[in-house]
């Protein structure tokens, strides 16, 4: 009988001696599922929806960082990260076009699922992107791959591509970045004005809850946290104060003692 594509099979081998005997107890039992690894129909693996773009720190403006959750696809083949000026949620004009053809797309293809873990989080540096004529906003089949260039917002989609050529093109979450010259940049981030400081409920009275809003800067690295017992204005760099990571906040809410910060 042959298996059926897509169907969980449950599996377990048992050893037998010449005279019969087989430990049917405490059998190992496995669990596998047959894909039909040809061209063709079936169903794509699931669009890649926690996608973030930076600046990439300390360079002239010519690249970018792009983090992303893997997929969990069973069958997955490969990413395709695609940068453009102009937006790129929608990819099935480009697609047909040049599919993943880096010499017309821009784009960046590679067969890893995941880095270190299934969990952690993908970060790539990227070097190119699709531009149009910097006119009007044109159709991406139109545009070539050229180097990044500084000050010029792009938007950021990575597909996911199984085996079997599925892959979604269309309705793709996609991030912003506006690449920044850091070599020559001496505009800082603009300050944090919505700051909110409470006492940190059910304690001993040793701490204090910080919440802020995320700057919005693309070039954002961490997160400086400056505190003393009398009012101030301005905060000395060199002072005692926690040092925060762009990447370790998921919300802006903060537990700072003078010797932690989580």
């Amino acid at each position: 009988m042959p298996l059926i594509d897509g169907q969980i099979y449950s599996i377990g081998v048992v050893a037998y001696d010449a005279w019969l005997n087989g430990n049917t107890d405490s059998v190992r039992i496995v669990t596998a599922t047959p894909f039909q690894n040809l061209i063709g129909s079936g169903n794509a693996p699931e669009r890649i929806s926690s996608l973030l773009a930076f600046d990439h720190a300390n360079d002239d403006g010519t690249a970018i960082d792009v983090v992303w959750t893997p997929s969990g696809a069973d069958d997955f083949a490969s990413y395709t990260v695609w940068v453009a000026d102009q937006p790129v949620s929608d990819l099935a004009v480009a697609y047909a076009m040049f599919g993943t053809n880096p010499d017309v797309c821009g784009c960046f293809t590679f067969n890893k699922q995941w880095i270190d873990e299934r969990t952690n989080p993908i970060e790539l540096t990227i070097s190119s992107a699709l531009y149009g004529d910097g006119e009007t906003l044109t159709d991406l089949s139109s545009s070539t791959p050229q180097l990044i260039q500084p000050d010029i917002e792009l938007f950021v989609a990575v597909t996911v591509h199984d085996i079997k050529g599925n892959v979604h093109l269309t309705e793709l979450a996609q991030a912003t970045v506006t690449p920044i010259d850091n070599v020559n940049d001496e505009t800082p981030p603009d300050r944090l004005t919505e700051l909110e400081l409470t006492d940190r409920p059910n304690d001993d009275g040793s701490a204090l809850l910080l919440d802020f809003e995320l700057s919005n800067a693309d070039d954002i690295a961490y997160y400086n946290v400056y505190a003393a017992t009398f009012e101030f204005a301005g905060a000395n760099p060199n002072g005692n104060k926690p040092t925060i990571n762009r990447g370790s906040l998921n919300q802006s809410c903060v537990y700072w003692s003078p010797n932690s910060v989580r």
